[in-house]
């Protein structure tokens, strides 16, 4: 939704309000990349600051390989990574 769905309606619905294209781009990345930081504001600053550096990175990726599988790829092996420092830290407390 975030990186395929979301930056295309919303550059769709901001031509009919703007023919400006440099706004539109920019406003089209920026709102769905604040959409889904804030998605994630339940879990606090930091949780919120990564999803914002996330949403970036994983937006770029999809921008340069137009692919969602790279995505999933990252996404996973993030959370696999919080799994096992959160498994594994609390082992060691």
């Amino acid at each position: 939704i975030y990186r395929f769905f979301l930056p295309i309606r919303t550059k769709e619905l901001l031509h009919l309000l703007c023919n400006r294209e440099k706004i539109v781009t920019f406003l089209s990345e920026l709102i769905p990349l604040l959409l889904f930081t804030l998605a994630h504001r339940y879990l606090g600053l930091i949780p919120l600051l990564n999803s914002l550096f996330a949403g970036i990175l994983l937006r770029y990726f999809f921008i340069k390989n137009k692919s969602i599988f790279w995505n999933s790829i990252i996404h996973s092996l993030y959370n696999f990574s919080i799994y096992f420092i959160t498994f594994y830290g609390e082992l060691y407390k």
